[in-house]
C-alpha cells in the first residue's frame, strides 16, 4: 500500500517536488507508526490533489482542504506566524486521508468538528511532533482530551480512522446511562 502512495504522489504533476518529498516523508512516518491503517483513500486523492494558496480574506486557518474538490489550501499569511509546517503538513494529511464526500475523520455534517480538529492535532503531535511555540487548534484539543477520557483512545482512533462517529455517540449515551 505504502509503495502506491508513493507512485500516487510522484504521478501528480501539479504537486511540486518539494511538496513531494515532504508528503512522502510524513507518509512514511505515519505509516511505521500505524502500519494497518489502509491508505487506499490517501492514494486515490493525492493522485489529483490541487494545492492552491490562501489569504486571511478567504480563511483564517493556516491550512483547508476541501474533500469535494480535493483542494487543500494553504493561508501563507497564517503560516509566516511562526507554526511548525511539518506538523502544518501532517495535519493536512490526516485530514486528506481520512476525508469522504464532505467530511473527514468522525465530524458529520459538523457535528464533531471540533473534537474532529483536536484529535487530528493530537495525532499530528504524536506522530511528527510539534517544534514550534504556535499550537494550531489548543482549546480544541482540551476539549477532546476530555471526551477521550470519557470514550476511550480506542474508540477515538476507530472513530477517526472509519469516519464512524456513531462509535463515540454509543460510548458517551453508555457513559451517562453509567452515571444514572
Amino acid at each position: 500500500m505504502l509503495e502506491n502512495v508513493i507512485k500516487a504522489i510522484d504521478e501528480n504533476t501539479t504537486l511540486t517536488d518539494d511538496f513531494k518529498e515532504n508528503i512522502k516523508g510524513l507518509v512514511i512516518v505515519f505509516n511505521n507508526i500505524f502500519p494497518n491503517i489502509d491508505l487506499r483513500n490517501l492514494e486515490e486523492r493525492l493522485k489529483t490533489l490541487q494545492l492552491e494558496k490562501s489569504s486571511k480574506f478567504i480563511s483564517k486557518r493556516v491550512f483547508n482542504y476541501i474533500p469535494l474538490t480535493n483542494v487543500l489550501s494553504f493561508n501563507l499569511e497564517e503560516l509566516d506566524k511562526g507554526y511548525d509546517v511539518k506538523h502544518v503538513m501532517m495535519s493536512a494529511l490526516l485530514t486528506i486521508m481520512t476525508s469522504h464526500d464532505n467530511t473527514y475523520g468522525f465530524d458529520e455534517n459538523d457535528k464533531f468538528i471540533t473534537f474532529n480538529t483536536g484529535y487530528t492535532e493530537i495525532l499530528s503531535n504524536f506522530v511528527i511532533g510539534n517544534e514550534s511555540e504556535k499550537i494550531l487548534f489548543e482549546d480544541e484539543v482540551i476539549a477532546t482530551n476530555l471526551i477521550s477520557e470519557i470514550v476511550g483512545n480506542d474508540t477515538m482512533f476507530r472513530a477517526y480512522f472509519t469516519n464512524n462517529p456513531s462509535l463515540i455517540e454509543e460510548k458517551i449515551k453508555s457513559y451517562d446511562m453509567e452515571m444514572v
